[in-house]
């Protein structure tokens, strides 16, 4: 017999559960816990399949036989009704969030702990004053590749074309990430290429003049500031390392017998796409300068120590911070009124190196750039490994570090 709202409600649980039938699949349970809920029974395939349709009487009887009747004519259609529902619920799932913001935030979460900070810094940014505020609620599979390249213009047409440019990667690692959770079938970002004018080099500063770069020398000697950054910037043009890698030496990576520092493959710029320690030499003068900062820091992981958190490195801009105190970031430029230019950076010591090594003591460039950590190939194109000029670079560096010597002394 068909079911009626007076029957459901005299239905009174049982120790346990028991069903009543209104026909063509549909079925009321009870359970125990007083709980009524729809079930639809069929068979797919030589198999009976249950699917619940809610709790009576949130779930009215009419509403459930509505429901049974469209799966009755979807099953006469040769579609299964559990197939057909999770279809809809992954579209509504869709549709809930594949918003941008949500997408981006999402994004944002599971990249954020492989960023350094000042990388999060920037993206949280870029998201937060430019791409969120445009594209909030937008769905994902309804952004435009024109409407990107409108906001990419408008962002480089404020004068911020560096945040433009990093704006067209944020939103092409977010949409593709998109395309990777299925939210979206393609990155409109992803053509994104040439709508914006290309970005303008920036050349890291470096005194190339051997007086002027001896007369640095000399003012790094005579720094006033922190011991720990003084000891770093004096390291510096002795080992002509990035500046990251430079504040990121630890003592472990010390060989003080072969007077040689390991810079472990994870500090290099190259990062995961070469994965090859560096190994650069140390001259008399480095060791020393390391000698003495080891009484204050060879207790903790760091050479040079952070200076809020000991277990941590400094930051490495703190040797363009030192510069500057220096009179080396933005010095008048006498000659050229009323005009900056930052004379060195500490970058730069990578390019004075190799500058003053190539024409002044005329040292073979493979080795210069060998320990400047280029990859270096043979006439055959294969990469040296990572010993490649060993013996070599350590006369080279050597007798660097006298030159330097020599500059400062006549600076004096």
């Amino acid at each position: 017999m068909l079911l009626t709202d007076p029957k459901l409600k005299a239905l009174k649980p049982e120790h346990k559960k028991y069903r009543k039938s209104d026909g063509q699949g549909l079925l009321i349970e009870v359970l125990p816990s007083s709980t009524k809920r729809w079930l639809f029974r069929y068979v797919w395939q030589g198999q009976r399949c249950d699917i619940g349709l809610g709790t009576y009487p949130a779930v009215s009887l009419k509403k459930a036989r509505a429901v049974r009747e469209h799966y009755r004519e979807l099953l006469a259609d040769g579609i299964d009704p559990r197939t057909w529902r999770e279809q809809k619920e992954r579209e509504k799932f869709q549709i809930q969030n594949n918003r941008f913001e949500q997408v981006a935030e999402h994004w944002y979460k599971l990249r954020e702990p492989t960023w350094a900070p000042s990388t999060r810094k920037k993206r949280r940014a870029l998201l937060d004053n430019d791409l969120i505020p445009r594209l909030r609620s937008r769905p994902i599979t309804e952004i435009e590749t024109f409407e990107l390249a409108q906001l990419l213009q408008e962002i480089a047409g404020r004068g911020a074309l560096e945040s433009a440019h990093n704006a067209r990667q944020v939103l092409n690692q977010v949409l593709r990430f998109a395309v990777q959770s299925g939210l979206a079938r393609h990155n409109p970002a992803a053509v994104l290429q040439g709508v914006l004018p290309p970005k303008q080099v920036e050349h890291h500063a470096a005194i190339v003049e051997p007086v002027e770069f001896g007369r640095l020398l000399s003012a790094i000697d005579n720094y006033r500031g922190s011991m720990v950054i003084r000891t770093m910037l004096q390291v510096a043009p002795l080992v002509f390392q990035r500046p990251v890698e430079l504040a990121k030496m630890r003592w472990e990576n010390i060989n003080w017998e072969e007077s040689l520092w390991i810079i472990p493959w994870q500090d290099k710029k190259e990062g995961k796409s070469n994965k090859m320690d560096h190994l650069a030499p140390l001259s008399r003068q480095a060791i020393d300068l390391l000698r003495t900062i080891h009484p204050y820091t060879g207790h903790l992981p760091y050479v040079f120590r952070g200076q809020r958190d000991h277990q941590n490195h400094a930051n490495p801009e703190s040797l363009n911070r030192a510069l500057e105190k220096l009179g080396y970031k933005d010095r008048i430029n006498s000659q050229k009124s009323h005009t900056k230019r930052r004379e060195h950076s500490a970058h730069g010591f990578r390019a004075s190196a190799r500058t003053l090594l190539d024409e002044i003591l005329h040292e073979r460039v493979e080795l210069i750039e060998a320990q400047l950590a280029h990859r270096v190939r043979d006439s055959l194109g294969r990469a040296y490994n990572r010993t490649t000029f060993l013996p070599e670079r350590r006369v080279l560096m050597q007798r660097w570090a006298d030159y330097l010597d020599h500059l400062k002394s006549s600076a004096s």
